[in-house]
């Protein structure tokens, strides 16, 4: 199972959220991939300046990750609705 870490930036705007569904939804997503971050529905390698990293999505919102497979930990280094992630 891996470990999952948040970036300082990604920690502030998570506690910042006040929609419920959408914590409730992030959650899930996070909890999906402890279990296996590389595959499933809404799991895509990216390419171009995000190569090496993953996204998952669910309700608009993007989740930008990369994976350390030797020491076993995601580091999530953004979350944002789709056209504000990639900046």
């Amino acid at each position: 199972m891996f470990k999952v870490r948040f970036s300082k930036t990604v920690e502030k705007y998570y506690s910042s959220l006040h929609d419920r569904k959408l914590v409730r939804d992030i959650d899930k997503c996070i909890s999906q991939l402890e279990n296996n971050p590389f595959s499933g529905k809404n799991i895509k390698k990216l390419k171009g300046d995000y190569k090496g990293y993953y996204r998952i999505t669910t309700d608009g919102y993007r989740i930008i990750y990369r994976v350390e497979k030797d020491s076993m930990i995601i580091s999530i280094v953004s979350i944002g609705p789709r056209g504000d992630v990639y900046k």
